[in-house]
């Protein structure tokens, strides 16, 4: 067998003429295959790929749409702010808003693509016993899409944003039923009726339920 080098492949040329010769690539040909392929690998993405958080404009976008929605919400009396009623309360102080706002900038970052990381409660529990109605969720979200809208966001990236508070629905709204939580009512002079005093005390007021905390970090005060 005679063995013949060129650039392109290395051929065995048998002694036997019958049979036929054998090329194998050569390192220069196998080289040039891997660099084609480096060059795909490294082509850059498209512009419409860019992450949602990217394409409102990063951080301070972010920030002025929460803190806009959220000046804007905290003055809606469609909200119960303080959970009058509710297992789970909270106290709409300057303090815990400017918390509230922090902690939903950081959930929306992560969701959408930017760099904070949320660290609180999932929405289910961080919501669980504040009793927050699709009413009150339907009023925070026209907040957010105002907002949106006097921010300069795009109307494509407004759909996309609201698409990522509408999937927490099914977490944050706990209503709760119309009967069973309610305390009997109280006849004319004040007093409760006699068949049922013994368990009013184990059953919690009707009172309005809390704001639709997206993002919120879980303290209690």
């Amino acid at each position: 067998m005679k063995i013949e080098f060129t650039t392109a492949a290395v051929v065995c040329v048998p002694s036997d003429s019958a049979l036929p010769r054998t090329a194998i690539p050569s390192a220069q040909a196998i080289s040039a295959m891997i660099s084609a392929m480096n060059g795909a690998l490294k082509m850059p993405l498209k512009s419409d790929e860019k992450s949602l958080y990217a394409r409102m404009g990063g951080e301070s976008v972010l920030n002025r749409v929460i803190d806009d929605t959220i000046e804007r919400a905290r003055v809606d009396t469609t909200i119960d702010w303080s959970r009058e009623g509710a297992p789970q309360g909270w106290k709409p102080t300057p303090e815990n808003f400017e918390d509230f706002k922090r902690g939903l900038s950081r959930y929306v970052s992560e969701e959408i693509g930017g760099p904070q990381k949320y660290e609180g409660p999932d929405m289910r529990q961080a919501h669980k016993g504040m009793r927050i109605t699709n009413e009150e969720f339907d009023a925070f979200m026209n907040h957010l899409r105002a907002a949106l809208a006097n921010n300069n966001v795009s109307e494509k990236d407004q759909r996309d944003l609201t698409r990522v508070f509408e999937k927490t629905r099914k977490q944050i709204v706990q209503e709760q039923a119309p009967e069973q939580d309610r305390r009997p009512d109280r006849d004319a002079s004040g007093s409760s009726g006699s068949s049922t005093s013994s368990s009013s005390s184990d059953q919690q007021p009707s009172g309005a339920s809390g704001d639709d905390r997206i993002g919120n970090t879980g303290t209690k005060q």
